[in-house]
């Protein structure tokens, strides 16, 4: 008889399920890394907004003409500051109130009407805000969960 030489069926599904447990380890940990470096992203660009209406405040007493709300595409010339396109398609706005212009909220969206997603953030207070897995720390696309 002539010996042939390969895998038999028994060592081939044995390392079917061992790439199986391995597979079923790892993907729990991958899925959603696209959408929280999205959150991340609107997070920096956020915050370096909140720095430049930090500093504009500091110099002007107030927040930029409510009638002229900041936002991405007015950015440099109400802030003096550029950043850089976001590459997940969000778009920022900061929405100046208060009797003596003193309070502002920055709002990152990205989505149509159906389906919008949102995260925001008061200048004055550093509190973070968001809809739905976009809800900083309980939602499960912020960045900065274990």
């Amino acid at each position: 008889m002539k010996s042939l030489k390969g895998f038999t069926l028994v060592e081939v599904l044995i390392v079917v399920v061992i790439l199986g447990i391995l597979a079923a380890a790892v993907l729990p940990r991958m899925t959603g890394q696209v959408d929280r470096a999205r959150t991340a992203e609107a997070v920096n660009i956020m915050s370096a907004m909140r720095h430049a209406l930090s500093s504009y405040f500091d110099e002007h007493l107030q927040f930029p003409d409510p009638a002229v709300p900041v936002t991405s595409a007015n950015m440099e010339a109400v802030l003096g500051i550029t950043h850089q396109v976001s590459q997940h398609g969000w778009t920022f706005a900061a929405a100046t109130s208060g009797a003596a212009n003193d309070s502002c909220l920055i709002t990152a969206t990205m989505g149509v009407a159906a389906n919008k997603n949102t995260i925001t953030l008061d200048v004055v207070t550093g509190a973070w805000g968001g809809t739905g897995d976009y809800t900083p720390g309980v939602g499960k696309f912020w960045p900065y969960l274990q």
